[in-house]
């Protein structure tokens, strides 16, 4: 098996609904509409970095360890996001199999075969599943705290 168009689109994809995930909780947890929405345009790393504030201030439920996790898996994921989808898929086939992802890194050419690509994929599945049961706990956590 190679990597994919549709693999590709997937991971973008889900990257997409954790970075809205991601802005739902920064909304929530501000404590000014203002700021909030000035942070909502600033880079998925500073994002992250914002969110593990406002989770560690606002969730005392949440371990540290667990925002520490989650915020790194953020972070990794937007990195692998960003490559694979800002570069090219190509193959050294002529028929075009085994395609995979290639990049530059270092002025070293790298690349993603299949095997990146699920690692990603499964990276996202768990991040997309951590961020929505936060969003889903939003309400209950507030129910709770008042």
């Amino acid at each position: 098996m190679s990597v994919t168009a549709g693999h590709i689109g997937n991971i973008v994809t889900w990257c997409g609904a954790i970075e809205m995930l991601i802005n739902e909780q920064i909304k929530h947890h501000s404590l000014d509409e203002l700021l909030a929405n000035e942070f909502l345009k600033t880079s998925l790393h500073r994002r992250a970095d914002i969110l593990k504030k406002l989770l560690t201030r606002e969730r005392r439920d949440l371990s540290p360890d667990y925002i520490k996790n989650l915020i790194t898996n953020i972070k990794i994921l937007g990195n692998e996001r960003n490559i694979i989808a800002h570069n090219p898929l190509l193959s050294d086939n002529q028929d075009g199999s085994d395609m995979k992802i290639s990049y530059f890194k270092n002025d070293d050419e790298c690349e993603y075969k299949i095997d990146d690509i699920n690692r990603v994929m499964e990276l996202s599945i768990e991040v997309l599943r951590e961020m929505n049961e936060l969003n889903e706990n939003i309400f209950h956590y507030n129910e709770k705290t008042t």
